[in-house]
């Protein structure tokens, strides 16, 4: 536990910069959403860009992987896949809680502007 605790203390830096990403995933993500609710896709352009970046990082950098030097570049790619996929699942809930939402107000706004009313 002792080391666990250690290495938290050690790295809290790197564990500070993977929330903040997290975080502007979602909120990105969130904007995205609610910039175009009618249309499905973007909503996941942030997170397939996020997580596009890390895995070049990641590659850029595979050579050279065990390299004390390349700390940052390594976190940087992780950080970044791991934002990418926190955006991809956040939009893929907000996918399924919209899922019928939009379909149904479509739906009753066609209903109520039709001025024939089966009965």
């Amino acid at each position: 536990m002792e080391k666990i605790k250690q290495m938290v203390e050690m790295n809290s830096e790197y564990i500070m910069i993977c929330f903040y990403v997290a975080l502007a995933a979602v909120v990105v993500t969130y904007i995205v959403h609610f910039a175009t609710r009618k249309i499905r896709f973007p909503k996941y352009i942030p997170g397939l860009i996020l997580m596009g970046f890390g895995i070049v990082n990641f590659f850029r950098i595979y050579s050279e992987l065990f390299v004390k030097e390349t700390i940052p570049s390594i976190a940087t790619s992780i950080a970044t896949i791991g934002g990418g996929l926190i955006a991809l699942c956040y939009a893929l809930i907000l996918g399924i809680i919209n899922k019928n939402r939009y379909d149904e107000e479509e739906y009753y706004e066609d209903y109520e502007e039709s001025e024939e009313h089966d009965y």
